[in-house]
């Protein structure tokens, strides 16, 4: 009985985790958006910041939607955002992605 019980917590933590991993690379991806950067892009400001990440590992990372805390921090520089500009709501689905503040805009 407990091996039952252990397997089906077992699985439904790993579907939080991909649950919660599908919403962070769609959340990300948002932000791509909202910024109107595509992952070259992307890859050119992370050269600016002295990193290298190049289109095809950012788009592993962010699909994956598993990555560091200071990754994520890169990407919110890279962005040119910061962490009181981001639409955090839309992350829990409680909003829709705002438009993008005039002070931030392009």
């Amino acid at each position: 009985m407990k091996n039952k019980k252990d397997a089906k917590d077992a699985d439904e933590a790993k579907a939080k985790k991909d649950e919660m991993n599908a919403r962070v690379s769609q959340f990300i991806k948002d932000l791509m958006y909202w910024r109107r950067i595509n992952y070259k892009d992307l890859s050119k400001r992370f050269d600016k910041l002295g990193l290298d990440e190049n289109p095809r590992q950012l788009t592993n990372k962010i699909n994956r939607g598993q990555f560091s805390l200071l990754f994520f921090f890169h990407l919110l520089e890279a962005l040119e955002l910061r962490p009181e500009d981001v639409p955090w709501a839309t992350l829990w689905g409680k909003a829709p992605l705002p438009p993008m503040p005039e002070k931030i805009a392009k």
